[in-house]
């Protein structure tokens, strides 16, 4: 059971600093590595949307509202995404690769905003 002497042995566990900060460090990094796992995944699915919205615009017009109504609601505005070359310049990207490497650089800009 959850005895007298459980509150005090956590309240105590939890007042020593140096493996408090251990233990909130490595989940931060395994929190780190899981978007970043999660948000390669979902840029690829972006970039898939992104093809399915340029093609609903001619020969899918009857899905297309819905897929417009899908982009509405990604975290990052597939149509406006552009591919950063470090010598060239901003690009728009055209093959999947060049999408999903857009996308998921999108992805971390917004993970970079949110915890700085």
């Amino acid at each position: 059971g959850y005895g007298l002497a459980e509150y005090p042995i956590s309240l105590w566990q939890e007042a020593r600093i140096v493996p408090s900060l251990k233990r909130y460090r490595c989940e931060a990094w395994e929190q780190h590595v899981k978007f970043n796992r999660v948000s390669k995944v979902l840029a690829t699915k972006l970039a898939i949307v992104y093809d399915l919205r340029q093609r609903a615009s001619s020969s899918l017009r009857h899905i297309g509202k819905h897929i417009v109504q899908i982009t509405s609601e990604c975290p990052v505005d597939v149509t406006c995404v552009l591919l950063m070359h470090p010598v060239r310049g901003p690009s728009i990207p055209m093959t999947t690769e060049e999408k999903e490497t857009a996308l998921y650089a999108a992805l971390q800009q917004i993970e970079r905003e949110r915890t700085h």
